[in-house]
Order: structure tokens, then sequence, then C-alpha cells
């Protein structure tokens, strides 16, 4: 029997099962695109890299934009970001804990473990909020010309309080209140598409803005996510069609018009479900290309999951910032100036995600690629064993830089027989220097299997765009 040429999707998301053997899936700084109408529908693409935009120095603590003006709290300073990157000082935040961030055009809420502060851009001047109803509050966000504050003081059965009309500084004791027909505490309450979603430890009532009553928040009829709570206070985001947040179930959700669905997949949850740590997670959300994306970090455990929206739960795969699959070093976000900033985790700058920068500020940006199973089913041949002469790989070529690391760039192929348990190195394929778009990007590999997975990976700062591959095989032993 002669080889015949079949071709073999690439495209995917990250999903390692616990049992490797059904699907080893792994994409770590590529990530999955939808693209009708063009040579194919799915193509895996590089994540964009980080320019170098501003910085401080310590540890970030959460970002914001306000009136098109960045602000950010890096160790104990609140820091005004100009449109160069210049980091002015406004006051200090106590603490060393994770913001929350509110503002009603001229006022910034800053949050902050139980300490409120207020920084009015106008006069350039930061306070201490004092009042007892405000005092304590662990989050805020604004509806309505009102700030509302997560508040929970159980002594007082207490869960939020709202602030009066136009001023954050104050709230009367009438307008605090309890999530009604819920024994657990009130993580978060967050505003999204003019409710606010009430996320407790065990479940998720929507409530709207009623002026006439006190307090004037009042629950949605028929608006329950039932037996959803918040893992995570900081996992809250969303984007202008989704929020998304971490259940108590350690489960990835999201939801529209009070409707919730599960967006965690099966290995995605065996992985979340197995860490120790989630409390801490941070989310944040961007949109690049009109695509949006869902950011998740979970600190202790030293991972980043990222989703494409459009995809839906086969839009997840891994951000990275070293070799060893630790955790992106992004975790704050805000868009101003034109500009998607990234705050760094514990260094203090401040990066531009940049479609055309290939590394995080000149730090090697590593990408990989652990492709589905190829097996006989895919060849027509179900459970027989294949030979296989040659796999080409369908991509971008020609993307060399003029000079330097990246002038012939490279891809790495690994292979493993055993059901992804261990990779062997196959070959260095090059993919074109500058200019050289007619090179075959191609593996000659005479290999006998009844399943194989193949892995690719690349180090080189230059634009990769993966779009499908082929290989060529025919039943073993003919």
């Amino acid at each position: 029997m002669t080889f015949q040429t079949f071709p073999i999707n690439i495209t995917g998301p990250s999903a390692e099962h616990r049992d490797s053997s059904l699907s080893s899936q792994f994409t770590q700084n590529f990530y999955p695109e939808m693209m009708r109408g063009g040579k194919t529908d799915f193509t895996t693409q590089s994540f964009p890299g980080q320019s170098l935009f501003g910085s401080a120095f310590g540890s970030d603590r959460g970002s914001w934009e306000m009136q098109n003006i960045g602000y950010r709290v890096v160790e104990t300073t609140l820091f005004e970001v100009s449109s160069s990157g210049a980091h002015v000082s406004r006051g200090t935040i106590p603490g060393d804990k994770r913001c929350t961030f509110a503002d009603d055009g001229s006022n910034l809420i800053i949050c902050c473990a139980g300490v409120v502060q207020q920084y009015t851009q106008s006069t350039n001047i930061l306070i201490t909020v004092t009042d007892v109803n405000i005092v304590g509050s662990t989050a805020v966000d604004f509806l309505n010309n009102k700030f509302f504050y997560t508040n929970v003081n159980i002594a007082a059965g207490v869960d939020f309080v709202v602030s009066n009309v136009g001023d954050g500084t104050t709230a009367s004791g009438l307008n605090a209140g309890k999530v009604e027909d819920d024994p657990g505490k009130l993580v978060r309450a967050y505003s999204f598409e003019d409710r606010m979603y009430m996320f407790t430890e065990r479940t998720t009532p929507l409530y709207w803005n009623n002026g006439d009553v006190q307090p004037p928040l009042v629950p949605v009829e028929g608006r329950v996510i039932e037996k959803i709570g918040l893992d995570a206070l900081h996992s809250v985001a969303h984007t202008d069609k989704y929020i998304y947040w971490l259940g108590d179930d350690k489960m990835v959700y999201r939801a529209i018009s009070g409707q919730a669905q599960p967006i965690s997949t099966i290995p995605i949850a065996h992985s979340m479900e197995s860490y120790a740590v989630t409390s801490d997670a941070v989310g944040y959300t961007f949109s690049i290309e009109g695509q949006n994306f869902y950011v998740l970090s979970f600190p202790t455990e030293n991972k980043t999951w990222c989703l494409n929206e459009a995809l839906g739960p086969d839009g997840w795969f891994n951000l990275s910032s070293d070799t060893n699959r630790g955790k992106y070093n992004a975790t704050s976000h805000m868009f101003v100036y034109n500009k998607h900033l990234l705050s760094d985790e514990t260094n203090g700058n401040l990066y531009a995600l940049d479609i055309n920068a290939y590394t995080n500020n000149t730090l090697t940006i590593q990408r990989v690629r652990t492709m589905a199973s190829i097996h006989g089913g895919l060849v027509g041949f179900p459970g027989k064993l294949i030979q296989m002469s040659s796999f080409e790989l369908i991509m971008k070529k020609g993307v060399g830089l003029i000079t330097g690391q990246g002038d012939n760039p490279q891809i790495i192929i690994e292979y493993s027989i055993d059901g992804g348990e261990s990779f062997k190195q196959g070959k260095f394929v090059k993919v074109g220097r500058r200019g050289q778009t007619n090179i075959k990007v191609k593996w000659d590999n005479l290999s006998t299997f009844y399943d194989l997975i193949i892995r690719i990976t690349t180090s080189d700062p230059v634009y990769y765009s993966l779009q499908t591959a082929s290989i060529d095989a025919r039943l073993a032993g003919y």
C-alpha cells in the first residue's frame, strides 16, 4: 500500500486529561483563533508580547482607568501614570493586599482589606474614608451614581452598604442590608448589565437599584444563580458580553442576563480542583483584534489560564513567563492611552501588550503546542497500526528577522507514542528566513504507531501562525 496524504488538525485548547492517552493537548503562549473564510476555519496564533511602558518599584496591587488617565497601586503608593509612562505619586495606600476600584468620573474609590480611600482627580487629594458605615468594606463598585460596598459585618447582620448619592465617602445606616435567603456571607457585589451580582459563598442572586426603598438594592425576581458562589474575590471580571468568575466549586463560570454556564472543561476542572489554594485567584479581561480574552491567574499555584471568549470551552490556553510552565507575570490590566497596559506582579514594571512584540520586555517567550492524538481512525484505519513517512506543518513561513536570534527561526518537533507519557526529540525544523515563503516545514520520519502525539516548541522572537498540517501515512505491514 502506497503512502497517502491525510489532513491533520493542529489547532486546539489546553486539555490535559488525567488520562493522558485520552487528551494531552497543551497550548502555551499560543492561542486558538476562529478565522471563518480563511484557508482554515481555526488557527493557532502567537500571543502578543510585552513592551516596557513605565516602571515603579515593588509588587502590583491593582490598576484602574478614570477619565482616560491611568492609576495603579504599587507597594503602598497610588501612582498616576501619564501617556508617556511617567509615574507620579498621589498618596499612600496602606497594607499589602490587592485593591478593588470604582469611580464616578471625578472620584476614585480604592478599597483594600477594610481600608477605604478616595482620590479626587481635580485636586489630586487622597483621603481616608472614616464613615463608620463604610469602614471595613472589602470591595467596592459603582451603579446609578452610588458606590456599593461589600461590607461584611456579621455582628450587625450587614452584607452591603450603599453610599449617599454622589458621595462615596458617606452612607446612611439605613442603606445597609443583607443578601436575602442566603446563609452564606457576601464575598463581592459586582455591577454588570445594570444589575448587581451579589456573589455569596454559595449562591449568586441578582439585585437592582431601586431608589425608592432603603436600602436601595432589591432582588430581581427570578434571577438567582443557584448553588454557584464565588471562591476568589478578585477572579471576577467582565467583557462587553459576559461576566466571568471562579465558582466556589473551583469551576469557571460566565453569565449573561443572570443566566450562568460553566466554561471549564473536564481537564481544566481536574487541574483547578487539584490546586491547594484558589482563593487568591486574580482575573481580568481585555480585547485584541476584536477578540475578548479572560485571564485567570493562581499566584500560589504558579499557573495562569486564558480563555478566547469566542471559542467558549474550546478557547482555553495557558500563559507563562518562564520555560517551566509557571504563571504569567501580569496580574493587572487597564486600557488607557489606546494601549493595553499590564502590571508586572513583582517588579513594578508596566508593559504595553503588543501584537508586534515577540518577547516579554526582551525576555524569551516559549511557545508550545501539543497536538491531539494522530491515530488510525483519522486516516481511515481505526484501531490499526499506522506507518507514517512524514509530517508537514502548514503555517506562515519566511518570518525570520534581519539579524540576531530569529534570523533563521526554527521549531522543535517532539513526539510521543505512549499516549503523552513521554516525548522523544524528533527534529529542529526551519520555518524560513525573511522572504523564504516557499520553504517546506517538514519532518521526515518513518514511524510506526497506534497513537502518535506531536509537540511543537519554539522560542524564537518571531510571529507564528499555525494553520493546519498533513501526514503521509499508510496501513502498517503492507
